[in-house]
């Protein structure tokens, strides 16, 4: 059962942050393209490759007052909304 949630919004923009993760799913997507001619992933399946994600981007952070005992969370608590 979920207990977090984050915004589809906020785990791309996350997820796409870094350059050198940009660099990854460019290329990714450009073998795929080739290969199969067409892309095929859904951000259900981006999030579900990640073992964990940072609280900072979850609904439930707060900043001025963290429950949180870590910095990153289990993707088996987190629902994407």
């Amino acid at each position: 059962m979920s207990k977090y949630t984050l915004k589809k919004e906020n785990f791309i923009e996350w997820l796409l942050n870094d350059h050198e993760d940009r660099l990854y799913f460019g290329s990714r997507f450009c073998i795929e393209l080739i290969n199969e001619h067409k892309i095929n992933v859904s951000l259900e399946e981006l999030f579900s490759e990640r073992d964990y994600i940072p609280i900072h981007i979850l609904e439930e952070y707060d900043k001025d007052y963290t429950q949180f005992e870590t910095d990153e969370i289990e993707i088996d608590l987190i629902k994407l909304i």
